[in-house]
């Protein structure tokens, strides 16, 4: 017995449930930035027309600027099984 898993039956036809005893899973799992949704963020701030030099001197001295970063993130899959070990199952049918 392997405290903390769940039994999985085995697959011949599935390389990940092909072996009795084999394990695989995990408790949790950190996102990479490929498998986060694509997004993006807005900054909202206040600048200072030196700072942005010709963009900002047609708007005076300061104003509220608010930008949008560039799209991150595409969405790709990942894993998100438990825990597990590959054993034999069996249904009693009489």
């Amino acid at each position: 017995m392997r405290p903390g898993k769940t039994l999985v039956g085995i697959d011949s036809g599935d390389a990940d449930f092909d072996t009795v005893e084999e394990t695989g899973g995990s408790k949790t799992h950190t996102l990479t930035t490929a498998e986060m949704p694509a997004h993006t963020h807005t900054v909202q701030g206040y600048a200072v027309a030196s700072a942005l030099g010709d963009r900002a001197k047609a708007l005076g001295n300061s104003f509220a600027a608010s930008e949008t970063t560039s799209s991150t993130g595409s969405g790709s899959a990942h894993n998100n099984l438990q825990p597990y070990i590959v054993t034999y199952m069996w249904k009693r049918v009489s």
